[in-house]
């Protein structure tokens, strides 16, 4: 019995699965998109940071706009939400009070974030977070 010697197949330098060629497409766009992103997270954080000054000045108009403006870019932003209702509240103007408590609404909140919350916060509203 002779065994007959084939010659290997030959693959070419830069041959991928469809699944590997897949796969890199889409990290390629996911990271384009978050780059995208970015100057969008950049501005917020530094408004955040200008709204958080304004509000350890006693400045609680200024600070709810640049919160406001945070907003705008970043709806969902925990630290904005907490911030405004603070600044609202810091306020003592209890026409705004419901506005603060709709901010405040559906966020879970930490020790951290009822302490800063609780120092500004009216007698008759802490009830709502025990």
């Amino acid at each position: 019995m002779t065994q007959e010697i084939t010659e290997p197949k030959i693959v070419k330098p830069f041959s991928y699965p469809i699944w590997v060629i897949g796969s890199t497409v889409v990290i390629l766009v996911l990271f384009v998109y978050s780059l995208t992103l970015l100057p969008r997270y950049i501005k917020s954080t530094k408004n955040l940071k200008i709204a958080q000054a304004y509000f350890d000045n006693g400045k609680y108009d200024a600070s709810i706009e640049y919160y406001n403006k945070v907003l705008d870019l970043v709806p969902y932003s925990k630290e904005a939400k907490i911030g405004e209702a603070t600044a609202i509240f810091a306020l003592n103007d209890p026409k705004y009070f419901d506005i603060a408590m709709g901010l405040l609404q559906g966020l879970s909140l930490y020790d951290t974030d009822m302490k800063r919350i609780n120092s500004v916060l009216p007698e008759n509203y802490r009830q709502y977070f025990k």
